[in-house]
């Protein structure tokens, strides 16, 4: 399971285990539409509140190492997956789990029930179940 955290500045006051609507109310830094993060907050947002309009971030970047680095300069708070946290250098930064629904997603693979994985299918499945433990460690905890 990976959870959507806010990212923002150490000195910034108000962004402690915020909800979908604490967090709109922010100068957001939000990764760019198409994006699976971007679309995993405007769906959450929208079945937070499915009257609600989705807010326009005050910067819209392509990278969450930018959106890192724009956070931690204190220009707003950026919604950003756990997985990708252990990548970015975290000084300066504090992260919160989002204290809302929506605020997780499940990752997994797929394959069709009536049908065996063949051999290399089955070695890519197994490797990627032999990496959780140490992707699991490398995370901020909960």
């Amino acid at each position: 399971m990976n959870r959507v955290l806010s990212l923002s500045a150490k000195r910034h006051t108000d962004a402690d285990g915020p909800t979908w609507d604490q967090l709109s109310r922010h100068q957001l830094i939000l990764l760019s539409r198409g994006s699976s993060a971007r679309s995993q907050f405007d769906r959450a947002l929208l079945e937070h509140n499915p009257s609600a309009q989705l807010p326009q971030p005050r910067y819209d970047v392509t990278h969450i190492i930018t959106a890192a680095a724009m956070a931690r300069r204190g220009l707003g708070v950026a919604a950003l997956p756990r997985l990708a946290l252990p990548e970015l250098k975290m000084t300066g930064l504090k992260a919160r789990l989002i204290d809302s629904p929506g605020a997780r997603r499940a990752i997994g693979l797929v394959h069709r029930r009536d049908r065996l994985l063949n051999p290399a299918s089955q070695r890519f499945v197994d490797q990627v179940l032999a990496c959780v433990p140490a992707v699991e460690a490398q995370l901020l905890p909960l």
